[in-house]
């Protein structure tokens, strides 16, 4: 391990290769911290080196002309991209995280899955399970215009009252129809992304930036993904268990 960890040191990234004395395993375990070559004045890491923004001033921008065409030269709230509950769609999507996946990773560790409750499932609260009349272990069908998933039901007082929570990370073969994925919105794509955003992002790609899908994000407004919010659904006893 020793020997891989000092070809990783052995790099020109700034921060690491100015470093002086340079570091090393053998320095490393013996101080168990060293410094960054970083500035001794208060530095942000998400930002690059030479603390410069990639942007034409090269500055944090508080007034952006390039935004003046949109009467966004100076930030102000947005309106999100939200449609809302409906009668037909009366419950809020929530496809929170399994503790003990990451991301999508681990759905294929029996042990894993086990400690995650061996299959997919979804949970309301009890006040939503009296009215609806459904029942711990019940075979329920969450679904809305774009599509549907069937899992077993577990209520939990965790959950709020009007949501509906998929576990996230499963794949679409754990579960015995469909997929949470299917409910939510393409996020973020030309479906929810603004004339703002397209500026955003064609400016980046203008730049000589590569744009891909995590690109695309980081490129357009922060908080792009609130088309997320507009994961309105039902949920009802499974037909056909």
């Amino acid at each position: 391990m020793g020997e891989w960890l000092d070809v990783r040191l052995d790099t020109d990234y700034p921060l690491v290769a100015n470093i002086d004395p340079k570091p090393t395993y053998a320095r490393l375990k013996e101080e168990k911290m060293i410094r960054c070559a970083v500035p001794e004045f208060p530095w942000n890491p998400w930002m690059n080196p030479n603390e410069i923004f990639e942007n034409e001033t090269g500055r944090f921008e508080i007034y952006a002309e390039r935004l003046k065409e949109f009467d966004l030269q100076l930030p102000k709230p947005i309106e999100p991209n939200y449609v809302g509950k409906d009668p037909d769609h009366p419950f809020q999507l929530f496809t929170g995280r399994q503790r003990f996946f990451m991301q999508s990773s681990f759905t294929d560790d029996p042990v894993t899955v086990e400690l995650s409750g061996s299959t997919p499932s979804t949970r309301i609260n009890p006040k939503d399970a009296r009215e609806l009349g459904l029942k711990y272990g019940d075979k329920v069908e969450v679904y809305n215009s774009r599509g549907h998933v069937v899992t077993r039901l577990e209520i939990d007082e965790c959950v709020p009252a009007g949501t509906v929570h998929v576990w996230f990370g499963w794949r679409a073969r754990h579960f015995e129809e469909g997929t949470y994925a299917e409910m939510v919105h393409q996020c973020p794509n030309l479906d929810s992304q603004t004339e703002v955003e397209d500026k955003w992002f064609n400016d980046w790609v203008a730049d000589g930036h590569i744009g891909n899908s995590w690109v695309e994000f980081m490129a357009t407004e922060i908080g792009g993904t609130d088309c997320y919010w507009d994961s309105v659904c039902n949920i009802r006893k499974y037909e056909n268990a």
